[in-house]
């Protein structure tokens, strides 16, 4: 009886674990309102053409990235829609400025026009913290190959005249490279919107972080406690 009972003890130690694990993915599920819009394609992983920053350093996807990071379409000879895209990018950067985790990421598509002198000039203009913000330009077959199939720009609307038009369209990538929302970079409400959702990311990842450092934890004290109950049950007799 009492091995049995050793036994008991044993198996529920051994199950605790995995119960943390199922009411933290349960409560995680279901408490995240933003839905997962779609994954990047490989495609913008396995780029042989990096792109390149306004400093002249080299960009490139990571499928697991470690930041969330807000991502936007513009060109520096845009003189309609791209000011005011850009000028509410600088709104959200400004009141995300303390939230050091979450990054923004421009694209120039007009790579004959933006030439990284002409990305610096824009960076000036806008004070962008190249910490926070970073500018990026590249080839343009690279440059349709992110619009088209990377974010899912309509090829009718990623193509003009054989070069990439700019999309109005800001993208929420949380840090499994996952697009976790779209807004409208026109529409100052969207945009206020998405500063909201990207916080919330922000407050999940980092619950969830913690939560991992806990099961962590947990399961080397439950090894712990397992071990010398396996020395114990052995003195144990019936």
């Amino acid at each position: 009886m009492k091995n049995a009972g050793g036994k008991l003890i044993l198996l529920g130690l051994l199950a605790i674990p995995a119960i943390w694990v199922i009411l933290w993915k349960v409560s995680t599920f279901e408490s995240n309102p933003l839905p997962i819009v779609r994954q990047l394609s490989d495609s913008v992983y396995l780029s042989k053409s990096p792109l390149q920053t306004s400093y002249g350093d080299t960009y490139s996807f990571k499928s697991k990235p470690t930041n969330i990071t807000i991502v936007s379409f513009f060109s520096t000879s845009c003189k309609d829609k791209c000011p005011v895209i850009c000028g509410h990018v600088k709104i959200l950067s400004q009141k995300l400025v303390n939230s050091i985790d979450i990054k923004f990421l421009s694209i120039s598509l007009d790579p004959a026009i933006d030439s990284l002198a002409k990305l610096q000039q824009f960076a000036t203009a806008y004070e962008v913290d190249s910490s926070q913000w970073t500018l990026v330009t590249g080839a343009q077959d690279e440059l349709q190959n992110i619009a088209i199939n990377a974010f899912d720009v309509p090829e009718k609307m990623a193509i003009e005249d054989g070069s990439v038009a700019h999309s109005t369209t800001l993208y929420l990538l949380d840090k499994n490279g996952q697009i976790r929302g779209t807004y409208n970079g026109l529409r100052i409400e969207e945009v206020l919107e998405m500063e909201t959702d990207a916080r919330y990311l922000l407050r999940n990842s980092r619950l969830e972080e913690a939560n991992e450092k806990t099961l962590l934890d947990l399961n080397k004290t439950y090894l712990t406690n397992i071990g010398e109950l396996k020395g114990q049950s052995l003195l144990i007799t019936d």
